[in-house]
């Protein structure tokens, strides 16, 4: 059993030295850390795939509205050009195909948690939390309770995770 002290809530930081474009070396096993981990790596992927809703079939190339000369100096005199340059060069970046598979391998994990109602909420919230750079205070303000039981309460989760994972014999990555 997981044991959490007020120390280790005051102290815990799932992002703290890591980026998704590290690899670093997985642990022999499975730890409730290395879960927290790749579960918030698998929701900001999970984020970054477009979904549109349903498919809609070909549509009309032709941009919505022309530009013309005298649109441009109107939008620069009003100062709305730059802003609108920047709408019309953005990137929407997608994630690699190794991201995608280890998302789709981390959604399944709270899976193991289906007879714990609490941790289940739990892992799922402050996670999403997580990968939108959010803490737990977000998460108990939106859902009430407070921050460090629902802090306690994904750990705990993360720890479960981690013990299914191992006993099922899943590769760490």
């Amino acid at each position: 059993m997981l044991k959490i002290t007020p120390q280790l809530l005051l102290q815990f930081d799932p992002l703290q030295d890591f980026s998704p474009l590290d690899d670093d070396a997985p642990p022999a096993t499975w730890s409730g850390n290395w879960v927290s981990r790749r579960l918030i790596e698998g929701f900001k992927t999970l984020r970054l795939i477009p979904f549109k809703g349903k498919p809609t079939g070909f549509k009309n190339a032709w941009p919505p509205y022309m530009v013309e000369w005298e649109d441009l100096l109107a939008q620069q005199e009003q100062g709305e050009l730059e802003a609108t340059q920047r709408q019309q060069n953005r990137v929407r970046l997608q994630p690699s195909l190794r991201d995608v598979t280890r998302a789709e391998a981390v959604v399944c994990w709270p899976l193991y948690l289906k007879d714990r109602e609490p941790l289940l909420l739990a892992v799922n919230r402050v996670g999403w939390a997580f990968a939108l750079d959010r803490d737990a205070t977000f998460v108990a303000a939106r859902h009430g309770g407070m921050s460090e039981t629902w802090l306690a309460r994904y750990l705990q989760g993360c720890g479960v995770i981690a013990d299914g994972l191992g006993r099922d014999r899943v590769p760490v990555f």
